[in-house]
């Protein structure tokens, strides 16, 4: 099985790209705060340009959506573009609100070209505040 050679170096080539697994931990009443930065084998990707979607939900199948945060309401937010680095920071005065123990979420990203990619998806657990 070869490559098609009917593809010319100057053709677009879309390439889909693997979601990782990566459960997280939020800690009720305390802001989340999560660095990411996203590379492929050998080097950062400029993801100058790019907004960020991420949904929490009980389950897969549920139309329930228990939180949402985007890049258009500041809680993901481009760190270093240019190295591929970005942020989701949640304040403690929204995870304070939570009251689930676990779910399930995804990060989804929209590229400058319009084109939308799962990036991360997983379980998300909430360790209940003492301290009040």
């Amino acid at each position: 099985m070869g490559i098609n050679s009917s593809i010319n170096k100057n053709d677009r080539i879309s390439i889909m790209i693997k979601p990782a697994k990566l459960d997280l931990i939020i800690y009720q009443g305390a802001t989340f705060f999560k660095r990411f930065t996203w590379k492929d084998r050998r080097a950062p990707i400029d993801i100058t340009g790019y907004t960020f979607k991420m949904q929490i939900r009980p389950s897969i199948d549920s139309t329930t959506v228990l939180a949402e945060y985007t890049s258009a309401t500041g809680e993901f937010y481009l760190e270093d573009p240019a190295n591929g680095v970005f942020v989701l920071e949640v304040d403690n005065a929204i995870t304070e609100g939570y009251s689930f123990d676990e779910a399930v979420y995804d990060i989804e990203c929209t590229y400058p070209d319009g084109r939308v990619s799962r990036m991360l998806y997983g379980r998300v657990s909430l360790s209940r505040e003492v301290t009040r």
